[in-house]
């Protein structure tokens, strides 16, 4: 018997009543888009930013809070962030805070809760 005839033949190890759940609640994170496109070292500086900005308008978070996805082709960011807050309330109201933020002249951030998993895939 083939590899491929026995995979085909395995269950979902997802579905198994053992399995790991997925966490699909994404209602304490939000996403900010428009960011500047950097490199890794750069974007620790960016991320350093990001806490200021929001130090300065009373929101507090953290680095660890913060998660900046890497492209691995070209080794830089993508341009976003998503920033996980202690309850849903604080994530709508940290990206009610950072959209429409001007960063700069070239970036103006835009800022969303991500409250739906099913809905943005």
């Amino acid at each position: 018997m083939s590899c491929i005839s026995k995979a085909l033949n395995q269950d979902d190890p997802l579905l198994l009543e053992n399995a790991p759940k997925l966490d699909s609640d994404f209602s304490k994170y939000f996403v900010i888009n428009n960011l500047p496109i950097c490199d890794l070292e750069k974007s620790k500086k960016l991320i350093s930013l990001l806490i200021k900005l929001f130090i300065l308008k009373n929101f507090i978070i953290s680095e660890n809070d913060i998660t900046m996805p890497i492209n691995e082709a070209t080794q830089k960011t993508d341009g976003c962030a998503f920033i996980l807050c202690s309850s849903e309330e604080k994530a709508k109201l940290g990206a009610v805070i950072m959209n429409d933020h001007k960063l700069d002249k070239n970036h103006k951030l835009s800022a969303a809760q991500i409250n739906d998993f099913e809905r943005i895939m």
